[in-house]
Protein backbone atom coordinates (compact mmCIF):
# COMPACT_ATOMS: atom_id res chain seq x y z
CA UNK A 1 0.00 0.00 0.00
CA UNK A 2 1.17 3.64 -0.85
CA UNK A 3 2.37 5.39 1.77
CA UNK A 4 -0.21 8.36 1.33
CA UNK A 5 -2.35 6.37 1.29
CA UNK A 6 -1.75 4.61 4.38
CA UNK A 7 -1.28 7.49 6.30
CA UNK A 8 -4.96 8.44 4.82
CA UNK A 9 -6.75 4.95 6.24
CA UNK A 10 -8.23 6.24 9.16
CA UNK A 11 -9.49 9.51 7.78
CA UNK A 12 -11.47 7.25 5.24
CA UNK A 13 -12.72 4.98 7.65
CA UNK A 14 -14.07 8.08 9.55
CA UNK A 15 -15.56 9.58 6.67
CA UNK A 16 -17.24 6.09 5.76
CA UNK A 17 -18.61 5.46 8.69
CA UNK A 18 -20.42 9.14 8.98
CA UNK A 19 -22.05 8.25 6.26
CA UNK A 20 -23.52 4.82 7.16
CA UNK A 21 -20.99 2.62 5.84
CA UNK A 22 -19.62 0.60 8.08
CA UNK A 23 -15.73 -1.61 8.04
CA UNK A 24 -14.04 -4.58 9.83
CA UNK A 25 -10.55 -5.06 10.92
CA UNK A 26 -9.29 -8.55 11.60
CA UNK A 27 -5.26 -8.16 11.89
CA UNK A 28 -4.86 -11.54 11.73
CA UNK A 29 -6.71 -12.17 8.42
CA UNK A 30 -6.17 -11.39 4.93
CA UNK A 31 -8.39 -8.62 3.65
CA UNK A 32 -9.52 -11.25 0.17
CA UNK A 33 -10.76 -13.50 2.66
CA UNK A 34 -12.96 -11.57 4.59
CA UNK A 35 -14.46 -10.08 1.56
CA UNK A 36 -14.89 -13.50 0.04
CA UNK A 37 -16.53 -14.62 3.46
CA UNK A 38 -18.95 -11.78 3.36
CA UNK A 39 -20.18 -11.88 -0.82
CA UNK A 40 -20.50 -15.76 -0.20
CA UNK A 41 -22.19 -15.33 3.16
CA UNK A 42 -24.82 -12.83 1.78
CA UNK A 43 -25.33 -15.14 -1.53
CA UNK A 44 -25.88 -18.02 0.36
CA UNK A 45 -28.43 -16.20 1.92
CA UNK A 46 -30.01 -15.37 -1.91
CA UNK A 47 -28.56 -11.73 -1.50
CA UNK A 48 -26.76 -9.81 -4.38
CA UNK A 49 -22.94 -8.95 -3.35
CA UNK A 50 -20.72 -6.65 -5.32
CA UNK A 51 -17.16 -6.75 -4.85
CA UNK A 52 -15.56 -3.28 -6.21
CA UNK A 53 -11.99 -4.06 -6.88
CA UNK A 54 -9.93 -4.42 -9.80
CA UNK A 55 -8.05 -7.48 -8.91
CA UNK A 56 -9.39 -10.50 -10.62
CA UNK A 57 -8.60 -13.12 -7.78
CA UNK A 58 -11.98 -11.58 -6.63
CA UNK A 59 -13.58 -13.05 -10.30
CA UNK A 60 -13.43 -16.89 -9.03
CA UNK A 61 -16.41 -15.89 -6.85
CA UNK A 62 -18.71 -14.57 -9.37
CA UNK A 63 -22.21 -16.31 -9.68
CA UNK A 64 -25.48 -16.11 -10.07
CA UNK A 65 -25.79 -13.51 -7.00
CA UNK A 66 -22.01 -12.19 -6.85
CA UNK A 67 -20.52 -9.60 -9.28
CA UNK A 68 -17.10 -8.40 -9.55
CA UNK A 69 -17.59 -4.29 -10.23
CA UNK A 70 -14.36 -2.55 -11.63
CA UNK A 71 -15.56 1.20 -10.66
CA UNK A 72 -12.23 2.57 -13.11
CA UNK A 73 -13.72 0.99 -16.29
CA UNK A 74 -17.18 1.07 -15.30
CA UNK A 75 -17.18 -2.44 -15.77
CA UNK A 76 -19.68 -5.44 -14.32
CA UNK A 77 -17.11 -8.71 -14.14
CA UNK A 78 -19.73 -11.21 -14.45
CA UNK A 79 -19.95 -15.14 -15.25
CA UNK A 80 -20.51 -13.83 -19.23
CA UNK A 81 -17.21 -11.38 -18.86
CA UNK A 82 -15.26 -14.31 -17.34
CA UNK A 83 -16.15 -16.79 -19.78
CA UNK A 84 -15.67 -14.14 -22.58
CA UNK A 85 -11.95 -12.59 -21.28
CA UNK A 86 -10.72 -15.73 -19.64
CA UNK A 87 -12.24 -18.81 -21.68
CA UNK A 88 -13.35 -20.55 -18.35
CA UNK A 89 -15.59 -20.35 -16.07
CA UNK A 90 -15.75 -18.51 -12.46
CA UNK A 91 -14.95 -21.96 -10.55
CA UNK A 92 -12.50 -23.30 -12.95
CA UNK A 93 -10.35 -19.65 -12.42
CA UNK A 94 -8.49 -20.90 -9.08
CA UNK A 95 -6.90 -23.76 -11.66
CA UNK A 96 -6.07 -21.31 -14.42
CA UNK A 97 -4.19 -18.73 -12.17
CA UNK A 98 -2.41 -22.28 -10.67
CA UNK A 99 -1.26 -23.31 -14.33
CA UNK A 100 -0.92 -19.98 -16.20
CA UNK A 101 0.15 -17.77 -13.27
CA UNK A 102 -1.04 -14.74 -11.49
CA UNK A 103 1.69 -12.24 -11.56
CA UNK A 104 -0.29 -9.63 -9.02
CA UNK A 105 0.22 -12.09 -6.20
CA UNK A 106 3.52 -13.39 -7.27
CA UNK A 107 2.16 -16.49 -8.79
CA UNK A 108 4.29 -18.43 -11.06
CA UNK A 109 2.69 -20.51 -12.30
CA UNK A 110 3.65 -23.74 -14.69
CA UNK A 111 6.29 -22.77 -16.97
CA UNK A 112 5.51 -22.75 -20.47
CA UNK A 113 1.75 -22.72 -19.57
CA UNK A 114 0.23 -19.63 -20.59
CA UNK A 115 -3.63 -18.46 -20.08
CA UNK A 116 -4.66 -19.56 -23.67
CA UNK A 117 -2.90 -23.06 -23.08
CA UNK A 118 -4.47 -23.49 -19.31
CA UNK A 119 -7.89 -22.46 -20.88
CA UNK A 120 -7.84 -24.91 -23.35
CA UNK A 121 -5.92 -27.87 -20.73
CA UNK A 122 -9.14 -26.76 -18.57
CA UNK A 123 -11.99 -26.86 -21.09
CA UNK A 124 -11.03 -30.16 -22.48
CA UNK A 125 -10.20 -31.94 -18.56
CA UNK A 126 -12.37 -29.40 -16.16
CA UNK A 127 -9.46 -29.09 -13.27
CA UNK A 128 -6.37 -29.05 -12.15
CA UNK A 129 -6.19 -32.86 -10.77
CA UNK A 130 -7.14 -34.33 -14.07
CA UNK A 131 -4.88 -32.26 -15.70
CA UNK A 132 -2.18 -33.46 -13.94
CA UNK A 133 -3.34 -37.14 -13.63
CA UNK A 134 -2.67 -37.21 -17.43
CA UNK A 135 0.42 -34.81 -17.83
CA UNK A 136 2.14 -37.24 -19.23
CA UNK A 137 0.29 -37.90 -22.01
CA UNK A 138 0.28 -34.29 -23.28
CA UNK A 139 2.61 -33.64 -25.69
CA UNK A 140 5.76 -31.33 -25.91
CA UNK A 141 6.48 -28.54 -23.49
CA UNK A 142 3.56 -28.53 -21.81
CA UNK A 143 3.11 -31.51 -20.88
CA UNK A 144 7.03 -31.90 -19.56
CA UNK A 145 6.66 -28.72 -17.68
CA UNK A 146 3.13 -29.99 -16.02
CA UNK A 147 4.79 -33.52 -14.66
CA UNK A 148 7.93 -31.30 -13.79
CA UNK A 149 5.82 -28.65 -11.59
CA UNK A 150 2.63 -30.81 -10.70
CA UNK A 151 3.50 -30.12 -6.88
CA UNK A 152 3.88 -26.42 -7.75
CA UNK A 153 0.95 -26.28 -9.28
CA UNK A 154 -0.86 -27.93 -6.47
CA UNK A 155 0.82 -25.04 -4.17
CA UNK A 156 -0.26 -22.43 -5.90
CA UNK A 157 -3.89 -23.74 -6.55
CA UNK A 158 -4.07 -23.79 -2.72
CA UNK A 159 -2.38 -20.07 -2.44
CA UNK A 160 -5.17 -18.72 -4.78
CA UNK A 161 -7.83 -20.47 -3.78
CA UNK A 162 -9.69 -17.33 -1.97
CA UNK A 163 -11.30 -18.81 2.01
CA UNK A 164 -14.47 -18.34 1.51
CA UNK A 165 -16.34 -19.69 5.05
CA UNK A 166 -14.50 -18.04 7.38
CA UNK A 167 -15.83 -17.52 10.85
CA UNK A 168 -15.93 -13.78 11.55
CA UNK A 169 -18.88 -12.94 14.17
CA UNK A 170 -20.15 -10.52 12.17
CA UNK A 171 -24.01 -10.58 11.76
CA UNK A 172 -24.69 -9.18 8.10
CA UNK A 173 -27.94 -7.54 8.96
CA UNK A 174 -25.39 -4.89 10.75
CA UNK A 175 -24.11 -4.34 7.60
CA UNK A 176 -26.91 -2.91 5.75
CA UNK A 177 -26.59 0.17 4.06
CA UNK A 178 -29.13 2.68 5.51
CA UNK A 179 -29.47 5.79 3.00
CA UNK A 180 -29.77 8.75 5.49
Amino acid sequence: MPEALKLQMNRFKDVFSEIGVRSVCFPTLEADDIIATLACKVASRSGNAVILSTDRMFLQLVSDLIVVRDHFQRLDMDQAYVKEKLRVGPDQLVDLFALAGYATNNIPGVPTIGPKIAARLLNELENLDNILSVAYTIKGKPGEMLCKHAEEARLSQSLVRLKDTLELGLNLKSFRYMNQ
